[in-house]
């Protein structure tokens, strides 16, 4: 089974969503307290509005969670010579949803959970969504590919930065991305696509099939400079 190491705190999120929660349901408890003197009104409104904005934030941030957590059960079928990052923090605004070192390489994995259809079609991306009610529209997910490889770009320069600044010897060319879709997604795409769009469960057998390119050293040295 492959170690898995969670560097990012996801429950610090999960508190700021419940500070988010109970700060609404105050503003609701105090307009209604006070809305006999009127003056209540506005602040019952804004509770109302905070409380519907963090229940639709808090309900897109489980389906997230949910979808790295099917991907993690995945990773984890591989062998004890793998090691699996989850929410690797890559910057203060970005986190890698997963980071694969093992004796076949280093691996960026974008995961989305996403309810609809997706379409890569001439290196752009669309996302159609379905609503909870059935409703389809146009979503806003941000394209996969692209904040994949931006991660592995930014992910490279880290390791480089750090493996110049303490002369350590390990060669960095290319680490390669895999996007995965869970929750059933449809998806089309062209010719334009280069990299591994995948099912959870078709990660193992994928990463197995790569040929092995980096000894035990080289990966211990990795995820040291990763988690210190």
């Amino acid at each position: 089974m492959a170690k898995i190491i969670s560097y990012s705190d996801h429950m610090d999120r999960n508190s700021n969503q419940s500070s988010n929660y109970l700060i609404g349901v105050i503003l609701v408890f105090t307009g209604l307290l006070t809305l006999i003197f009127y003056i209540g009104i506005p602040i019952l409104i804004i509770g109302v509005i905070v409380l519907l904005s963090k229940s639709k934030k808090g309900y897109i941030f489980s389906l997230g969670i949910k979808g790295e957590r099917e991907v993690t059960e995945n990773l984890a079928r591989l062998d004890n010579r793998f090691t699996v990052i989850n929410n690797y923090r890559i910057s203060e605004k970005g986190d890698i949803d997963h980071i694969l070192i093992g004796p076949k390489g280093m691996f960026v994995i974008e995961t989305k959970n996403l309810k609809g259809t997706v379409y890569f079609i001439r290196n752009k991306f669309k996302y159609i969504k379905i609503g909870r009610k059935g409703g389809v529209y146009e979503g806003t997910s941000g394209d996969p590919i692209k904040q994949a490889n931006y991660h592995a770009k930014q992910l490279r320069e880290k390791l480089i930065g750090k493996v110049n600044s303490k002369n350590i010897k390990l060669f960095i060319h290319y680490i390669p991305c895999i996007v995965v879709f869970t929750r059933n997604t449809a998806i089309t795409m062209d010719e334009s696509v280069k990299i591994p769009i995948l099912r959870p469960s078709e990660l193992p057998e994928y990463v197995m099939k790569m040929e092995d390119i980096l000894n035990e050293k080289e990966q211990r040295i990795i995820e040291e400079i990763l988690l210190n």
